[in-house]
């Protein structure tokens, strides 16, 4: 691993992993920072711990340190799991789990980096692992719709690796019966929810990557119509102007912040994009 910037033999570059082994102990991935101090008082959590294993697991060539952070990823995030299938978000700096097993975000985060370990971890091993902890997790359900999504997109690409895995399988239909319907059909706000809130995009990407690996043709249209929808929801005079915190309706006015918007000289493309359009391709 590089410091970071273009190689001259691919021309690819290479992140630099310095932050993040800083934040990272041979426990996990501390939850809070003083710029490049852990606050190690605020422990861990597997939110981050499982958008960490995603991120380096999706390193095409990983060197010895995103082999370590992987490595130490996986096993924080199967430590929180319960025999039947829930999970724990946090644990303190002493290596206690401060709550109960449950189904809420961490749970489908969790889910989406044990997919993703499971197809593209850097040893047999660590495939092996997670392959097992996503069949544990695999067996509950939350009543939460991101919760569904992230668990749909660790399931999907799960498939892309062993496409008879049933239990990802199962997962993704039943996330598709999570996202639903909007309740009154309005061309103009085809979203499953009254508000746009957070993670907006990985709910089109969910449903891209469940119609294309189901196979299920509605499911892939509704997402690639949601992520049109999301797109110039948040795009304003060639400016993105993202959902705040505090969500956006659909009689909201844009922008929803008071801070000068970000120029986009071309639209922006969140997550699920890309999936969009391998989904399309010929064959």
């Amino acid at each position: 691993m590089t410091a970071g910037g273009v190689t001259s033999a691919s021309g690819v570059y290479e992140p630099v992993l310095d932050h993040l082994d800083r934040l990272t102990d041979d426990r996990g991935l501390f939850e809070h920072a003083d710029h490049a101090v852990p606050r190690r008082e605020h422990g861990y959590c597997v939110d981050d711990a499982a958008r960490g294993l995603v991120v380096m697991c999706h390193e095409p060539a990983p060197g010895p340190t995103a082999r370590r952070l992987a490595r130490c990823y996986l096993a924080f995030v199967l430590d929180a799991l319960d025999p039947a299938g829930a999970c724990r978000n946090r644990m303190a700096v002493d290596g206690k789990w401060r709550d109960e097993a449950a189904t809420g975000d961490w749970w489908g985060r969790a889910l989406w980096g044990l997919g993703v370990a499971a197809a593209s971890a850097p040893t047999a091993g660590m495939r092996a692992r997670a392959l097992g902890g996503f069949r544990i997790a695999a067996q509950c359900r939350s009543p939460h719709l991101r919760s569904m999504v992230f668990a749909a997109l660790g399931a999907a690409e799960l498939l892309t690796r062993r496409p008879d895995e049933m239990a990802a399988r199962a997962l993704l239909t039943d996330m598709l019966a999570v996202v639903g319907r909007p309740r009154v059909i309005d061309p103009s706000w085809p979203w499953p929810e009254e508000r746009l809130s957070y993670a907006n995009a990985s709910i089109a990407e969910a449903l891209i990557v469940a119609g294309d690996a189901l196979p299920d043709e509605s499911a892939l249209n509704r997402g690639l119509n949601l992520l049109d929808f999301l797109l110039r929801t948040e795009t304003r005079d060639g400016h993105l102007s993202v959902t705040p915190v505090g969500g956006r309706g659909r009689d909201d006015v844009a922008p929803g912040t008071t801070s000068s918007p970000s120029r986009c000289p071309r639209s922006p493309m969140p997550a699920g994009a890309r999936s969009g359009s391998r989904a399309n391709r010929p064959g």
